[in-house]
């Protein structure tokens, strides 16, 4: 919609198509003036679409480092994981020498020990204790004895006989009674009996 202004008094006048070179009386002062054409609508042109171009395929430089940063995380645990196993498995490999270190030197004294009580029953009693006997001996007063007078034990600091670190009872052999040799000895570690791991001090 377009307007014409009146030249006489200046007010607006709509103007049509069909009203174009015709005369027309202004509604504001009566002045008449002729409607001049209404010019055509410019076309608005269309815009065209232009040349295609191909947009450029999105990298995935920052998902690949993401990635490799990933990885590199998963690697690093994996190698501290094998490295916490590796160093458990030398501690305790470690732990188990010295504690097998630590129960043979520790039978190793009371064999000695066992050894110096029944040293001082021979003192007392002239002899060492039968094979029958044993090592309780050194704890009770044997009912054979000859001469029960003679003993003066107990000869061990104990209320019974220490066990190896085994938890197994200490062995005892008279090997000659004209001259009184014995031997005192753990079974070790595999508890069996002339194994290449029987512990003893060899005194004989």
């Amino acid at each position: 919609m377009s307007y014409v202004t009146c030249p006489s008094c200046g007010g607006s006048i709509q103007r049509s198509a069909e009203l174009a070179a015709q005369q027309v009386a202004c509604p504001h002062c009566a002045q008449v003036l002729v409607m001049p054409p209404v010019p055509p609508v410019a076309s608005i042109p269309r815009a065209l679409p232009g040349p295609f171009v191909a947009q450029p395929k999105a990298t995935h430089s920052g998902n690949r480092g993401c990635v490799l940063i990933g990885a590199v995380l998963v690697g690093c645990a994996v190698v501290g994981l094998l490295g916490v196993v590796i160093v458990g498995s030398l501690v305790t490999v470690s732990f188990v020498r010295m504690q097998q270190v630590a129960y043979i030197n520790a039978t190793k004294s009371q064999v000695l020990m066992l050894e110096d009580a029944v040293n001082m029953y021979v003192l007392a009693i002239g002899e060492p204790p039968t094979q029958r006997q044993g090592l309780e001996a050194l704890i009770m007063r044997p009912n054979d004895l000859p001469e029960p007078q003679k003993w003066e034990g107990p000869y061990l600091d104990k209320t019974m006989l220490p066990l190896d670190p085994w938890n197994r009872p200490y062995q005892y052999e008279l090997l000659n009674t004209a001259d009184g040799r014995f031997r005192i000895w753990s079974n070790g570690p595999d508890m069996q009996p002339g194994t290449a791991d029987d512990i003893s001090t060899n005194i004989e």
